[in-house]
């Protein structure tokens, strides 16, 4: 089996079969597809009950809700295929899009394969967002640091094919409980890879949906979430050098004060950090900036980053 393409489900009945039915539209059919039905309320556990018995190699499994991080982590210990792909199931893959991933992987044989992606606004808008590189092929830690450095990354796990060795154990999946997920999963996978391509071709089609986690004001779990994700990038012990850590950190800690200002904060002692601990946390002038004025007043940071922002 070349291609495991996993799927969590959870209250996606009306967009389910779009997603499913998505991966018909390609001549090769040497993939899989697992349907962990997360504890889904609707009936979106029927539907993909429904795929399993219509097609082969689509297999779905059932368990109780844990999340997207649970549900991916136990697509994986199903998974049979060299490779990975994530796919959340209300967005979809564009026509083509696994035949182009095999006729790369037949001439290259890289860990990783990114794409360009397709941004569907509520408006029928379109974006299309690709990747920027230096090369066609780079490692893990080439690519990385030249997306951080041109403030270009993007973490989304379903943007990228993953060589499935890179995923075999437990300290390689999904940290279950945290929100954006991705932002602390990818990093850390990307960087063990030997080699990554990066393709023009639009692969996926992301949805963007109304309730999305931002737009649900659940800044409580999202502060927390990138708090943990700080302290685990301060105290990684995986390769990574101080250059691109100190990218990965800058970008987290911004991440923080983002939130922090969003979330309207500036009374709640629980999420207020102290100097002490930034200092030591190798981040760049502009942050520091930011830091000294959010250390200093609370409230007024968070006048001055909603002034920016609108």
């Amino acid at each position: 089996m070349k291609l495991s393409i996993i799927v969590p489900i959870y209250r996606v009945e009306d967009c389910l079969e779009r997603c499913l039915s998505s991966f018909q539209n390609n001549v090769s059919k040497d993939f899989e597809v697992i349907m962990v039905d997360d504890g889904s309320p609707d009936s979106s556990g029927i539907i993909a009950d429904n795929y399993s018995k219509k097609y082969s190699n689509y297999h779905s499994f059932h368990k109780e809700n844990g999340g997207l991080s649970d549900a991916r982590n136990y697509g994986l210990d199903f998974a049979q295929g060299d490779f990975i792909w994530f796919v959340d199931s209300d967005d979809y893959l564009i026509d083509g899009a696994i035949d182009e991933f095999f006729k790369i992987n037949s001439k290259t044989m890289c860990d990783v394969y990114c794409f360009t992606i397709e941004k569907h606004y509520p408006d029928n808008k379109i974006e299309y967002i690709s990747y920027n590189y230096t090369a066609k092929i780079m490692n893990g830690h080439d690519f990385l640091y030249y997306q951080y450095k041109k403030h270009d990354f993007r973490p989304e796990a379903w943007r990228n094919i993953y060589k499935k060795s890179l995923l075999l154990t437990d300290e390689d999946k999904f940290v279950k409980g945290i929100l954006h997920e991705d932002d602390e999963w990818t990093p850390r996978t990307l960087i063990k890879a030997q080699s990554i391509f990066v393709s023009k071709f639009s692969a996926y089609a992301y949805i963007v949906r109304e309730n999305s986690i931002m737009k649900q004001g659940k800044f409580d779990r999202h502060i927390e979430s990138v708090d943990y994700m700080i302290n685990k990038y301060e105290s990684m012990s995986f390769n990574i050098d101080k250059s691109l850590k100190k990218l990965i950190l800058d970008r987290m800690i911004n991440n923080y004060l983002s939130i922090f200002s969003k979330g309207q904060f500036y009374n709640n002692k629980k999420y207020f950090k102290k100097y002490n601990y930034f200092k030591g946390k190798q981040v760049f002038l502009k942050t520091k900036i930011k830091v000294c004025i959010y250390c200093l007043s609370k409230r007024l940071f968070c006048k001055m980053s909603r002034m920016i922002n609108k």
